[in-house]
């Protein structure tokens, strides 16, 4: 890579007739900048061109574009088309026009294969810019048209500013007024007011327009400001040279011979001296037609003799007709591309309608199952919810009358175990069988507890689950509750087993699941838990636990419940 940076650089210097000394220099900065990044040799290059060392600034930009290859990563692709775009730019100040295009439409190539596409509204108008330098306006108007389209996905509002100026131009120059109306006052829409430049171009632009419309005395009003706001801002002379061109013109419109030389005259001094080429020759154009019509054949031989030597070597028409045809033809490609990828896609589109059409059917027919499927849920649902209402309404009823029906029950439960011990008792007695093991009465065979003891337990027991929200607790156990009671984990075990026919754990989750059902209801006060909140409030830990058994005790998941009781209260 490094060895073709040395023979692109020897190329430039044989082209341009650098000497020895000069060489060594540009081969000493190609040694400097050879271990620098695309990015970072163009921002070097920029450094010099700001100094107006065109030629060092021109080797920097060529160093840049060269390193371009197919692995190139995107980052550096992109510098690479900048390079271009940089070179095409200082050719073009240089009035080398056939040399920038070339090289614009190369960076405009590297540029559309980008994953970042934003320096291509740039390099459309640059493009218009040649074009129109070779008056093919249509074609100029062509590519200012497709950058001015690029606007809403590369935004860019000093490049869109430049192509609506641009744009307003052709249009004057195509006699499209309307067109040009269009296009200016868009401009105006969108431009800073304290912007100089572009203040300038809208007196300039707004002078064409006038020009058009053959309003010729406002158009040379409009001019005269446009001229003493280049002088009065101190602006570059190219403004005003631009300026005395259009002023020459629009009085040869109207004319008015002496002021068509005056303004010409001094249009051709500023553009020879700033070697504005393009307007400096346009001049040469104007004095050999002038002095044709004056009937002055030595003056008009020596202007149309100096216009065709300038025209020869700076509208190099040959090479820009090579130039122009190696675009129409990339053009031509790239339209055949994306023809032929038009034509695949629509193959692929009918393929995907092909297929669309097939899921279609079966989707019908799927909906046609899942319909009747839905009405078969739909029955099923209700009835599940029916269900549900019907739980939510037992539990209901049995919470509130929970209270007064657990002292009736447990006296009648007490009743019937001494019923059932004494029948067991005779039973016994009269067979001299002996219980079996694994039963209640066989697990607490060898308690020393009486019936008066056991008594006073279960009444304790009921006075802290029925009187205190101890069990809501995260760490009540079988050992707190009986330290709560003063007794001993065996006894209370017992006394709940023999009582209620139950383990510990059974007992206590149907006290939590009927506190937690009481707070479900309490929408006033509990309406804003979640169910993990209502859980964790009745002394689960466990979400899913909560869940588990809340469903086994009531029959309905926590979350219908809380649904439910929420519905009630509305």
């Amino acid at each position: 890579m490094i060895k073709l940076f040395y023979i692109l650089i020897g190329l430039f210097l044989v082209c341009t007739g650098i000497g020895a000394q000069d060489k060594m220099l540009y081969d000493s900065l190609l040694n400097r900048v050879q271990d620098l990044s695309v990015e970072q040799v163009i921002q070097k290059g920029d450094t010099f061109l700001a100094k107006q060392h065109q030629d060092t600034a021109i080797v920097l930009y060529t160093i840049a574009f060269s390193r371009f290859h197919n692995g190139i990563s995107e980052e550096e692709k992109k510098f690479c088309a900048v390079g271009y775009l940089k070179t095409g730019n200082v050719y073009y100040l240089q009035g080398n026009y056939t040399d920038a295009l070339d090289l614009y439409i190369k960076g405009l190539k590297i540029c559309e294969s980008c994953n970042d596409k934003t320096e291509l509204m740039k390099f459309y108008n640059n493009i218009g810019n040649i074009y129109c330098m070779f008056d093919d306006y249509e074609r100029g108007i062509d590519y200012y048209e497709k950058g001015y389209e690029l606007r809403g996905l590369y935004p860019n509002k000093e490049v869109e500013i430049n192509l609506l100026a641009n744009l307003t131009g052709v249009c004057c120059q195509l006699k499209d007024t309307e067109k040009a109306r269009k296009y200016y006052y868009k401009s105006e829409e969108i431009r800073e007011p304290q912007d100089t430049v572009k203040a300038y171009m809208s007196l300039y632009n707004w002078g064409l327009i006038l020009v058009s419309e053959a309003k010729y005395p406002e158009a040379i009003r409009t001019f005269h400001k446009a001229a003493e706001f280049t002088k009065k801002n101190q602006m570059s002379t190219e403004y005003l040279c631009s300026v005395y061109e259009e002023l020459f013109q629009t009085y040869q419109l109207m004319n008015q011979e002496d002021s068509t030389i005056y303004y010409l005259h001094l249009c051709n001094e500023l553009a020879e001296k700033n070697n504005m080429i393009h307007l400096f020759a346009q001049t040469l154009k104007v004095y050999s037609d002038y002095y044709d019509m004056k009937g002055d054949t030595e003056k008009t031989q020596y202007y149309k003799s100096k216009y065709l030597s300038i025209t020869d070597s700076v509208y190099n028409m040959r090479e820009f007709n090579r130039i122009r045809n190696q675009q129409f033809l990339y053009e031509v490609e790239k339209t055949n591309r994306e023809i032929s990828n038009l034509h695949i896609q629509q193959e692929m589109k009918e393929q995907r309608i092909r297929l669309q059409q097939k899921i279609l059917t079966g989707i019908l027919v799927g909906l046609i199952i899942i319909s009747s499927l839905l009405i078969v849920m739909y029955r099923q649902k209700k009835e599940i919810q029916k269900s549900y209402r019907d739980l939510f309404n037992m539990n209901k009823s049995v919470i509130a009358s929970e209270k007064y029906n657990k002292d009736l029950r447990l006296k009648y439960e007490q009743k019937i175990k001494v019923l059932q011990h004494e029948l067991n008792q005779s039973q016994s007695q009269e067979s001299g069988e002996v219980h079996k093991e694994g039963s209640s009465d066989a697990k607490y065979q060898a308690s020393k507890l009486n019936d008066t003891q056991k008594q006073a337990l279960i009444e304790a027991i009921q006075d802290v689950m029925e009187n205190t929200k101890a069990f809501c607790e995260d760490d009540f156990s079988l050992e707190k509750l009986a330290s709560l009671i003063n007794s001993n984990s065996k006894y209370v075990s017992q006394v709940i087993n023999e009582t209620y026919q139950k383990n510990f754990s059974n007992f206590i989750n149907e006290y939590r699941i009927q506190e937690a059902c009481v707070r479900l209801m309490d929408t006033a006060k509990y309406g804003n838990y979640t169910i993990q909140a209502i859980a964790e409030s009745v002394g689960y830990k466990s979400h899913s636990s909560f869940i588990k058994v809340f469903r086994k005790i009531t029959g309905i998941p926590p979350s219908i419940y809380q649904k439910m009781a929420r519905e009630q209260l509305d």
